[in-house]
Formats: structure tokens, sequence, C-alpha cells
């Protein structure tokens, strides 16, 4: 994509891909790619039963769920909620109960480490 220039992408042509960065079973849609110097837009999707472990965030990510939720250390998280995890922040396990869908803008290519 040239600079300058808009960007239209047609959700429901997209294929779901495998999303590595948000452990098993996460499903993703990339709506726009930033490389490795510029902001990744995503569409997420968490099958019912998903588990991150404790991790760090190689990236600053928002994120807005769309729908289902999700907990971040037992705190839980709805449709309706946004969030801002700076670069660098840590937290313990993710979970998904029921399953989620998320729209995620990410600072560079998603990604996130897992603490050991």
């Amino acid at each position: 994509m040239a600079q300058g220039e808009e960007l239209l992408v047609v959700v429901d042509d997209l294929p779901w891909e495998d999303a590595p960065g948000y452990g098993p079973g996460a499903r993703a849609k990339i709506l726009r790619n930033g490389g490795t110097t510029d902001s990744w837009t995503i569409l997420l999707d968490l099958p019912p039963g998903w588990i991150l472990p404790e991790h760090r965030h190689l990236a600053g990510e928002q994120r807005l769920v769309l729908e289902g939720g999700y907990t971040v250390d037992g705190r839980p998280i709805s449709a309706g909620s946004f969030a801002y995890v700076p670069k660098g922040a840590r937290h313990g396990q993710v979970r998904s109960e029921s399953g989620c869908r998320l729209l995620i803008i990410s600072d560079i290519e998603p990604a996130a480490e897992q603490v050991q």
C-alpha cells in the first residue's frame, strides 16, 4: 500500500489464520499488516476453553472486545470493553471459558513472550 493510500478490507473475504503469538487454538484475520515497523490490526478469535500462560508484551496493544469475554488474572473483561496494554507489561494467565472475538491494534507485529 502506497503512503497516503486508503485501505479497505472486506473482512468476510479474509481467511482465518493460526495466531501463534496468542496460543493454541487462537485464529486471526489480518486486517492491516504493518510489517516490522508499523502498526498491525487484526480480528482475533479465541475458542472456548482458550488459555494463554503468564507472559510479557513485546508491543503495545489496544483491544476492543466484540463478542464473548476473557479474564486476566481472574478479572473479567466482557464485550464492549476496551483495554490498552503497554509494551513490556506483564500479567498472569489469560483465559476465555466461552470464547471471545476481539479487534486488536498492535504497535508492531503482535507478539508475547512467555514468562518462565
